[in-house]
């Protein structure tokens, strides 16, 4: 019966200091993941005035120089869609690891590396102190209340200009300035405008 009442006390704290460890897995997944969107943001913030005003540039030059009279658009959307695509990976390649979401964690909510070290403490082999423990139990009581936080303590930038910038893209695409008339002689009539004009001819 002692036995099983010291395998009992036993289990317990190691129970509790997995339960801290995934609560505070799941914190830094979550940070993690704002951070993703804020690095994706940031790369679209970069080129909202630079790659829409190139794209505007390309197809005043296809129409001016490749006499195009349409089809603009499509040139407009793999623009963005590229773009949208690059600011993608990147935000996935600049994702942090967990420990290093918690530390950036820290720095934005002021915790003084509480959360961190909590977790260096719950993945390091060796058996933990008593302090340690304590410290890594603190810590999970707080996890629910940081997951609450996340979105308010690491903001993301404004997007308004690519907005504005990708609107104004759209609507150069769409109207036709610049293009070229379509000389009569070019002019491409439809089959009953063909057989219309037989008839007429007979």
């Amino acid at each position: 019966m002692e036995k099983n009442n010291d395998s009992a006390a036993e289990l317990k704290p190691r129970v509790e200091m997995e339960a801290a460890q995934s609560a505070l897995t799941t914190l830094a997944e979550k940070v993690r993941a704002r951070l993703g969107r804020r690095f994706f943001v940031q790369c679209l913030r970069r080129g909202q005035w630079a790659v829409p005003l190139v794209g505007m540039v390309l197809i005043a030059a296809l129409r001016w120089f490749g006499h195009w009279n349409s089809g603009e658009i499509w040139v407009a959307l793999a623009i963005l869609l590229s773009w949208l695509g690059v600011a993608t990976v990147w935000g996935l390649w600049h994702r942090p690891r967990v420990l290093q979401a918690l530390m950036v964690w820290d720095e934005c909510s002021a915790s003084q590396d509480r959360f961190a070290s909590a977790l260096s403490f719950e993945q390091q082999d060796q058996e933990l102190t008593a302090g340690q423990r304590l410290h890594c139990l603190q810590v999970k009581e707080e996890v629910a209340e940081a997951q609450q936080q996340v979105n308010e303590k690491l903001p993301l930038p404004s997007l308004r200009g690519f907005f504005v910038m990708t609107a104004l893209l759209l609507a150069f695409a769409v109207l036709p300035v610049l293009r070229p008339g379509i000389a009569a002689g070019d002019a491409r009539l439809s089959d009953e405008m063909l057989n219309e004009a037989q008839k007429h001819a007979e």
